[in-house]
């Protein structure tokens, strides 16, 4: 069976286009450059947050249960007379359970326990020590955490990312400048990553009622990583 001339001609010629289309595409890929920046700010922290929970245990359910509620009910009103609100409390977990304990090849009943958590925000860091001292005074049984922070948390970002692509266009220029081309526009920007790390933390002392638990709240590193593609003018 004879192939038709006119099929063969207009498969020769999508052939070329295409052809034509990856060799455009392959130089506009080589006349590129393409590099990654850094951006790093180190600030103070401003506040934090702790949590800490109350744990009560009884024989009687209902009687674990009360004394659980009047502890955290004596917590939270310790708490906002120091001036923190009821929006920078939350409850952070709350677990009921029959307890036991592992003797002589048997387990034995040890009551019922309930534990509730609470999350407290504390806007200035300088009261941290005296807010633990109170928490412990109004019944609290642990303390599992203090986190630290910062109010500004979103403009320290932003600044790293100016300073991540400032650092790109600068690497570009000293790469352009010493191949003797010209750098052109920026044809794709991609953030590969952001994080923020905790220096110097350190929580000192037990938790006790006077004096004031030392707390040092350190500093957060923000890195901010960008990669930045841009043209190269001929």
């Amino acid at each position: 069976m004879n192939k038709s001339p006119y099929k063969l001609l207009v498969v020769f010629a999508l052939g070329c286009v295409g052809l034509a289309q990856a060799q455009t595409s392959d130089a506009t890929a080589t006349n590129t450059i393409q590099v990654m920046g850094v951006g790093q700010v180190k600030m103070l922290n401003t506040e934090g947050s702790i949590n800490a929970s109350v744990t009560t245990l009884s024989m009687d359910a209902d009687v674990a249960l009360t004394t659980n509620n009047a502890a955290v009910s004596n917590i939270l009103m310790e708490l906002s007379g120091v001036g923190i609100d009821g929006d920078d409390i939350s409850t952070s977990m709350f677990n009921f359970r029959p307890k036991y304990r592992w003797n002589d090849s048997t387990y034995v009943f040890e009551g019922y326990e309930v534990t509730n958590g609470l999350q407290i925000k504390v806007k200035e860091v300088s009261a941290i020590g005296s807010v633990l001292n109170l928490l412990v005074d109004a019944g609290a049984t642990r303390i599992n955490s203090i986190n630290f922070g910062s109010s500004v948390l979103a403009d320290v970002h932003r600044v790293a990312l100016e300073k991540a692509t400032d650092d790109a266009l600068a690497k570009a220029t000293i790469l352009a400048n010493s191949t003797g081309v010209s750098l052109g526009p920026v044809i794709g920007i991609d953030l590969l990553s952001q994080t923020s790390v905790l220096n110097d933390e350190t929580v000192s002392g037990a938790v006790s009622p006077r004096p004031p638990v030392p707390i040092e709240a350190g500093s957060n590193t923000h890195t901010a990583v960008v990669q930045v593609t841009y043209r190269i003018n001929q």
